[in-house]
């Protein structure tokens, strides 16, 4: 049964409304993505190193400078024609005027809105996986080593 707030919360996705975030002292507005450029995100998140653990997502952008910038200039400018014209030098802008901090409020803001939260999700456990996957790989391939080696040292 849909509450009162999931009621508000798919009219705020019908309407497309615009969320009110800070960047620094400045008041800005931001809005879900149009596919082309939500495309474009999605490649700078997947080059961001994601991990899942105690119920929360974990993302982590540190690795590269200027991923957060790249990524917070998409969640602003929001259209396709926008971003065309202006990403170039509004990340580069965004990079030189604001530290980390200021942007991973909007950067937040952005992921909160629901659009991503999912996705990102799944890649993390994805990454998880994978992780898993290669460590159980590495033992398997070290004990086959080592039984090898003492099957050459038996003979």
């Amino acid at each position: 049964m849909a509450t009162t707030k999931d009621k508000a919360m798919l009219q705020d996705i019908e309407e497309n409304r615009k969320v009110e975030t800070m960047l620094g002292t400045k008041k800005i507005k931001i809005r879900r993505l149009v596919n082309a450029v939500a495309k474009k995100f999605d490649r700078y998140t997947a080059e961001a190193e994601m991990s899942y653990s105690n119920g929360e997502l974990l993302l982590n952008m540190g690795k590269n400078r200027d991923l957060i910038p790249k990524a917070v200039s998409l969640i602003i400018l929001g259209t396709w024609l926008k971003v065309k014209l202006f990403h170039w030098i509004y990340w580069r802008h965004l990079s030189r005027k604001y530290d980390t901090i200021e942007l991973s409020v909007v950067l937040k803001a952005g992921l909160d809105m629901g659009e991503y939260n999912g996705l990102l999700i799944s890649l993390a456990y994805l990454q998880d996986n994978s992780q898993i996957i290669q460590k159980t790989t590495k033992g398997i391939i070290r004990n086959i080593l080592q039984e090898q080696n003492l099957e050459a040292e038996t003979k």
